[in-house]
């Protein structure tokens, strides 16, 4: 996660799954959720 922001304008990301929030804040804050619960991305 730390290394997304070198290809990243800030916390400029604009998610377009409406369940997750705007920004590579939303992004990683909902991929510590999935983690949580077991879902993991590779």
């Amino acid at each position: 996660m730390e290394r997304l922001t070198g290809y990243f304008d800030g916390d400029n990301y604009v998610q377009h799954n409406p369940q997750i929030a705007n920004g590579l804040s939303g992004l990683g804050a909902a991929l510590e959720a999935m983690a949580a619960n077991g879902v993991t991305m590779k």
